[in-house]
């Protein structure tokens, strides 16, 4: 972990870190795959409720705090996680507390909140 230094994107991290670690990895007998098929041409971390009904647990601490982050409902997202881990529901109401709020009253949701 020598070496490590900070990037300016997360195009930037994938690009120093990931891509050649895969690389590392491949080349002392390990496989690369991905996790799920995605035909979409959106990202797939601003398509969580797609990801969570592929069980992908996958999702990005940005669809809950930025307004045009995510191109499927925050809502729909929330109540997927609300029905599947309570505590994690909760935690993400705290931790994104008053981003959270104010993105859902912005689009007229408050019952989750």
């Amino acid at each position: 972990m020598n070496g490590i230094t900070g990037c300016s994107s997360p195009r930037e991290l994938i690009a120093k870190y990931e891509v050649p670690m895969t690389a590392f990895f491949k080349e002392r007998g390990f496989k690369a795959a991905s996790y799920i098929d995605w035909d979409s041409p959106l990202p797939p971390t601003a398509c969580p409720v797609s990801l969570l009904k592929k069980r992908c647990p996958f999702v990005k601490r940005k669809v809950f705090q930025r307004t045009k982050y995510s191109a499927e409902s925050v809502l729909e997202t929330l109540k997927i996680v609300k029905n599947a881990n309570p505590k994690l529901h909760r935690q993400i109401k705290a931790s994104c507390g008053l981003k959270l709020a104010g993105l859902l009253i912005n689009r007229g949701m408050r019952s989750l909140f």
